[in-house]
């Protein structure tokens, strides 16, 4: 099982909610669900959204929750999109073009970098 799967599972237990229910406030199948919590699919962040407010977390379980599925990507996915709002710049576009296409050569300690940036950005 995945880092989210663990939370999400721990969390729908708690709450005495079963997988078909909460598969179903998602607009999910129940086997998609059951494949997303033990890395078999990919974590859409659509559906963690929807499971924060399913699920009425506070503030710091979201952004643990947002962690989770961000680490349990399954190791078959190659590939990942970046999603840009409309409002997105030329320059904006031509970052995220270049960050994608480049990942690959990046060292460890630059990956390291990004990481920490990444985790201290407001998401609120």
């Amino acid at each position: 099982m995945n880092p989210f799967g663990k939370m999400l599972r721990q969390e729908r237990k708690e709450k005495g909610i079963t997988l078909a229910t909460m598969a179903d406030a998602l607009g999910v199948s129940s086997p998609y669900l059951s494949q997303m919590e033990t890395g078999g699919k990919p974590v859409k962040s659509k559906v963690v959204e929807k499971a924060i407010i399913y699920l009425d977390l506070s503030a710091c379980e979201a952004e643990q929750l947002r962690r989770a599925a961000a680490k349990s990507t399954p190791k078959h996915v190659s590939s990942v999109g970046i999603k840009l709002p409309a409002s997105a710049t030329n320059s904006d576009r031509e970052l995220a073009s270049r960050f994608a296409l480049n990942f690959h050569r990046w060292k460890p300690e630059q990956k390291a970098r990004l990481r920490e940036m990444l985790e201290n950005v407001d998401l609120g």
